[in-house]
């Protein structure tokens, strides 16, 4: 028993760094194109746009609401399938997730687009100036949505595949692709707070286009099968394992709905743009720790789908030593 159980932290140690790097970019990505805009929104347009940066992050927290329940709760449930060798439900799983979150995240973008003008009067809380900003950077910022969730849910499945590297890249690239957007758009196109948006949503496009190959490749193991009748069922598993990471979301929105709007209300501003580099120092901090839970999960899942309770002993003690370490 001793020896399997040193055998099996050997193995999963091993998997666990090799998908580390890839879950460390891939959640960094959401964080730090957040964080970019910021530094660079901040350093050329001044603190009234950073506060109107950080005056958007409920809508950010929504965005990543839909994506994690989605993108999270279908590679777990496909993973626990796949290591009971159910490649059928699998399959199905991975269409339901990736198709529904699209379909939700385009509807909530649609939403934002239509009620843009009243949400940035809310969230500036009637300051005209900021409002202003605001509403320049929501509209293209919440585009950003749909590549988001397409490129970074399929690059998610493409890592349990066994390509983590191909996943990492994806991420690298969007966070590249914005950072040099950001700046051009902002310093040489004259576009001001709204090219900051635009550069963000382009990050993702970049992302997209390049996990299509994933998508056309006749050696994915994911494949869309629809489930028909089934179709209750799977997308209630998919839901209620991703629930957590999307309760988390959640309550990031409500939290920081209700703190921007007292830092408006009593410092205006000035005050919001002390609180956006307060959340950009802890959007940073949390990475490390999401990163890990986000390896650690498909590994989990396939473990638990082959029942290996050692296995997934392994994994929890690897994953609580690199969130210790952080």
């Amino acid at each position: 028993m001793v020896e399997m159980y040193a055998r099996n932290q050997l193995l999963v140690t091993h998997k666990f760094r090799e998908y580390l790097l890839s879950a460390l970019l891939m959640s960094s990505a959401v964080s730090l194109a957040t964080v970019v805009d910021s530094i660079i929104v901040g350093r050329l347009l001044g603190s009234v746009a950073l506060s109107a940066v950080g005056l958007t992050a409920p809508v950010i927290y929504g965005l990543n609401l839909l994506h994690l329940l989605f993108s999270v709760g279908g590679l777990t449930t496909a993973s626990i399938v796949k290591g009971r060798r159910d490649h059928k439900t699998a399959d199905q799983l991975f269409t339901v997730s990736l198709i529904t979150g699209l379909i939700c995240i385009s509807l909530y973008a649609l939403g934002i687009i239509i009620l843009a003008e009243p949400l940035s009067v809310a969230l500036s809380r009637g300051n005209a100036l900021v409002q202003d900003q605001v509403l320049d950077y929501l509209r293209p910022l919440v585009l950003a949505g749909l590549p988001l969730s397409f490129s970074f849910g399929l690059a998610q499945f493409h890592r349990v595949d066994g390509n983590p590297r191909a996943s990492a890249v994806v991420a690298l690239t969007a966070n590249a692709v914005n950072l040099v957007l950001d700046y051009v758009l902002i310093r040489y196109a004259g576009m001001g707070i709204a090219g900051a948006g635009l550069s963000t949503t382009l990050g993702y496009l970049a992302g997209a286009i390049l996990v299509l190959p994933y998508l056309f490749s006749k050696k994915r193991s994911f494949h869309f099968v629809w489930p028909e009748k089934k179709l209750r069922s799977r997308l209630g598993d998919v839901i209620r394992v991703g629930l957590p990471k999307g309760l988390n979301q959640g309550t990031s929105l409500l939290r920081s709905a209700v703190l921007n709007s007292l830092i408006m209300a009593t410092l205006g501003s000035p005050g919001m743009a002390a609180m956006a580099v307060c959340i950009n120092a802890l959007a940073i901090t949390a990475i490390f720790i999401t990163s890990s839970s986000d390896a650690m999960l498909p590994i989990v899942g396939t473990l638990y789908g082959e029942g290996d309770a050692l296995g997934m002993r392994a994994t929890a003690k690897t994953a609580s030593r690199v969130i210790l370490l952080a």
